[in-house]
């Protein structure tokens, strides 16, 4: 088996797993990504809209990633 990764946001003093609906969140918004189990060194990234917002070395099979960003829910409104 592979690397495995969690992904969660955390906004307002709560945290949300992958496939949660943000879509009405408005502030500071904390990204926190985990690689673990992986069986090679790497890189893990935060992308946010194209660009690499923070990049880690992926040592002894782990890594912690986070980033803080704004939660903005009209940028996600497709008219």
């Amino acid at each position: 088996m592979g690397a495995q990764v969690t992904f969660q946001a955390q906004a307002n003093g709560q945290t949300y797993d992958i496939g949660a609906d943000l879509g009405i969140l408005q502030g500071e918004l904390e990204l926190v990504a985990t690689v673990y189990n992986s069986p090679a060194p790497g890189r893990a990234q935060i992308v946010e809209n194209g660009q690499v917002r923070v990049e880690v070395a992926v040592e002894d099979g782990q890594a912690t990633l986070g980033y803080m960003t704004q939660a903005d829910s009209t940028a996600s409104v497709v008219s």
